[in-house]
This record gives structure tokens, C-alpha cells and sequence, in this order.
């Protein structure tokens, strides 16, 4: 889970929703919905990710990567919900003393994480699922020290 948010900057509604058929381990790709901006994105898994769904995905029972519960009256598989996610992370954030870490957090590190080192607006946007670059633009000016281009910064 922490992988997913951390590495792919996913939703944790788009995380909570995952399928184990989204999951193509020989190509070492992920798809997913973003109800959001109402598209499909594949990503590509990272060597962490990779090894975290080797050891985590043949302890998975059901259709969901993250289940849930079973409806009483149907029987039918629910995926883990937003709320379940949000307390999960939660869990482990404090597990290794980060208080009220949330889904939302990992997300934000990923993608001004990438802007610090330099990681195009274009590329940004699509990591982060947006319709528009005006996201990706507001990450890229908030990892930025304002004065750093200033002359007195510049070597010779």
C-alpha cells in the first residue's frame, strides 16, 4: 500500500479501488482508474513496488488488492474503503512515530519530490492525474527557494 502511494502517487480513492488484475507483474505495470479526471493510466512499477507485490500479492484472497468486507445479505467482496485506507496509513505512521500521517501526504512528497529534482511540469501532470498542468505548475513553485537564481547565488 505505502509502495503504491509513495512510488505512484495514487488517490486513495484510486488505490482503494484496485483490482489484482490491474496488477501485471511479467510487465511490471499497474493500471487504474482516475475517477477524478475520468481516465486510465498504466504506470510503471518501481523495483520497491515490484517487491512489495511479490510478497503481498499470494496472501490476497479476493478480486480487490485492498478487500474490504463482505455484504452480509449478498456475500459479495467490497474493496477496502477510503476511510479504512486513511486509518490504515494512519496505523502506520505511527508505527514508525509520524502522527496523523495521511494518504494525501505520500501523494504530496511524491510529487514535490519530483519537482525538486527537476522533473518536467508535463511529466508531473501525469504522474499526478491531472486534467490540467495548473497543478504540477503549483508543486514545481513550491519545492523552489525563491532567491536561488539570484545573482550573488552564482558561482565566478
Amino acid at each position: 500500500m505505502m509502495c503504491l502511494f509513495l512510488d505512484l502517487g495514487l488517490r486513495c480513492s484510486e488505490l482503494a479501488m484496485l483490482k489484482v488484475s490491474d496488477v501485471n507483474m511479467r510487465e511490471g505495470m499497474i493500471t487504474f482508474y482516475r475517477e477524478k479526471v475520468d481516465i486510465t493510466q498504466k504506470h510503471r512499477l518501481t523495483p520497491d513496488c515490484l517487491t512489495a507485490l511479490l510478497l503481498y500479492l499470494p496472501t490476497v484472497k479476493g478480486v480487490y488488492l485492498f478487500p474490504g468486507h463482505k455484504e452480509r445479505e449478498t456475500g459479495q467482496e467490497r474493496h477496502m474503503n477510503t476511510s479504512g485506507v486513511n486509518k490504515r496509513v494512519g496505523e502506520l505512521g505511527r508505527a514508525i512515530g509520524v502522527d496523523d500521517l495521511s494518504p494525501h501526504d505520500l501523494r504530496h512528497y511524491l510529487i514535490t519530490s519530483e519537482a525538486a529534482k527537476g522533473t518536467d511540469s508535463n511529466t508531473l501532470q501525469q504522474i499526478g492525474g491531472w486534467s490540467s498542468p495548473a497543478m504540477a505548475l503549483k508543486y514545481m513553485t513550491a519545492s523552489e527557494v525563491a532567491n536561488d537564481g539570484a545573482s550573488f547565488f552564482r558561482q565566478g
